[in-house]
């Protein structure tokens, strides 16, 4: 044990010691606010760091239901592009076989009128151009006929019966638009769709002329 002789350095002792006692109080207190500060700051960062994990699957989520709504809209956009294909190539059918019965229509006005098969075979437009010509003629030949022939009076039986008789005539004239003739070697078509198309397109060509007969010179 340390002795002292003198009070005095006895007091300078304890003077010492308290001065000590005291910057180690005041470093405790420092240390114990830096550790409260470092866990308010870890608190912070854990709080912080749960709200970006539960944002990002939230996130995830999102995307996820995105994911299986494009997959969706991918498998609907396949069945409308294999429905599209599936059409065109119904309509590409349907437009040879068009083309075909006009071809062949085509060969019966050229060998009638006995033309020369200069139209090319892929030119659908002067094909149909030629037998609308021939169909204009021939309108405007039966018109002259009809006012040629004596007034009769009128009998609405008879005028039901010749009705009935264009339609027929009309008909059997669209049945024979899709014949081949017999020295083609193309085949031909009954497709009741095209010989619809067929007639509509020669009631179009024949409109003008039945309102407005041509006069032959």
């Amino acid at each position: 044990m340390e002795q002292f002789e003198e009070i005095s350095e006895l007091i300078g002792r304890f003077q010492t010691l308290m001065a000590t006692q005291a910057n180690l109080v005041q470093r405790e207190q420092a240390a114990r606010e830096a550790v409260e500060e470092e866990r308010r700051c870890l608190q912070e960062y854990l709080d912080e760091s749960s709200n970006k994990i539960l944002l990002q699957n939230n996130w995830v989520a999102e995307l996820q239901g995105q994911l299986e709504q494009t997959r969706a809209k991918v498998l609907e956009l396949e069945s409308n592009w294999i429905c599209i294909q599936n059409t065109a190539a119904g309509k590409t059918l349907e437009l040879g076989q068009i083309k075909l019965a006009i071809l062949n229509l085509f060969q019966m006005v050229a060998k009638h009128r006995k033309l020369r098969m200069n139209v090319p075979q892929e030119d659908t437009e002067a094909q149909l151009d030629e037998v609308q010509l021939c169909v204009e003629d021939l309108t405007a030949i039966l018109a002259d006929f009809r006012k040629a022939e004596p007034p009769q009076p009128s009998q609405p039986e008879k005028r039901v019966s010749s009705q009935a008789s264009t339609s027929a005539s009309r008909s059997q004239l669209l049945s024979r638009v899709c014949i081949a003739t017999t020295t083609s070697s193309v085949t031909c078509t009954t497709n009741p769709l095209i010989l619809g198309k067929v007639k509509l397109r020669l009631d179009a060509s024949l409109a003008p002329r039945s309102q407005k007969p041509h006069q032959l010179g």
